[in-house]
């Protein structure tokens, strides 16, 4: 099915035969056998399955845990661009294949996608100052979703732990609740800061990426305008966050009116304005 053999320099050198390139059939028979995806989808293309028989981690940057990403389904050359050139060249090149470094907007391969996400994360200060850019806190390639884990709150405490977040202490005295984000959930960065965009989806759905907390009466707007299910706020309609999941926890219902009122007034008085700006 074509040869491989490593020149001098070090680099992969070799050729995928035309007729595996043309057909599909080495990824056809991943596919079956591996359960691989992302087959050759137009001109240029080779497909996932020849993507990943280099990029093992000996022959170039490991990629093998693409197997378990969420982007599996979409491809590595939906994003990088068909690989033809590149592999034809032994991985050489980098003209010949596109990394995000590479584009002058870092966000345009995620906002074909993720249009809502990204927007937000302009709107935030980590995408407004430029220090934070989607791959800093997202493993595109592997199986986890986050370069750290965000239910401990390791991912936001990486840089946040030094401003003020580093013991537990300091957590509560920001968030007013008790701190087991890993367990119940209280006092999870993410839970009040990244609420769900859809209730009926609030695991696997999209998240706000402005990380600005959203206060209750937020929810009764959007409902009067005719919002349904009403939209989530960072004190109810998340869920584990006071919907009955946690024993020592008063329940609010996001639907309810005068819950969301109720709740207004205690978020005032612990956060001000915090997440009004």
């Amino acid at each position: 099915m074509g040869r491989l053999v490593l020149g001098s320099s070090g680099w992969l050198r070799g050729h995928v035969t035309r007729s595996v390139i043309a057909s599909g059939r080495l990824c056809a028979l991943l596919l079956v056998v591996g359960g691989l995806g992302g087959c050759p989808d137009g001109p240029g293309t080779v497909g996932t399955s020849v993507c990943l028989r280099c990029h093992d981690g000996r022959l170039a940057p490991d990629r093998s845990g693409f197997v378990m990403s969420a982007h599996l389904g979409i491809g590595c050359e939906t994003c990088h661009g068909p690989g033809l050139m590149h592999v034809r060249n032994g991985g050489r090149g980098g003209l010949f294949i596109r990394a995000l470094e590479n584009d002058g907007d870092v966000y345009a391969l995620c906002r074909k996608c993720h249009e809502a996400e990204t927007k937000g994360h302009m709107e935030s200060g980590h995408g407004a100052s430029g220090a934070v850019a989607c791959k800093d806190c997202h493993d595109v390639h592997g199986g986890d979703r986050t370069v750290a884990r965000y239910t401990d709150n390791s991912l936001c405490l990486e840089c946040h732990g030094p401003y003020g977040f580093a013991t537990d202490a300091e957590v509560r005295a920001h968030t007013h609740h008790s701190v087991d984000p890993a367990g119940t959930g209280a006092s999870r960065c993410a839970a009040c800061h990244m609420v769900p965009l859809e209730r009926l989806n609030p695991f696997d759905g999209p998240h706000s990426h402005t990380m600005r907390p959203v206060p209750p009466i937020a929810s009764n707007v959007a409902a009067e305008e005719g919002v349904t299910p009403t939209p989530a706020n960072s004190c109810s309609g998340i869920a584990g966050c006071h919907d009955g999941g946690v024993a020592t926890a008063p329940v609010f219902d996001v639907e309810l009116r005068e819950h969301n009122e109720l709740l207004q007034i205690l978020y005032d008085t612990r956060y001000g304005t915090v997440g009004e700006g």
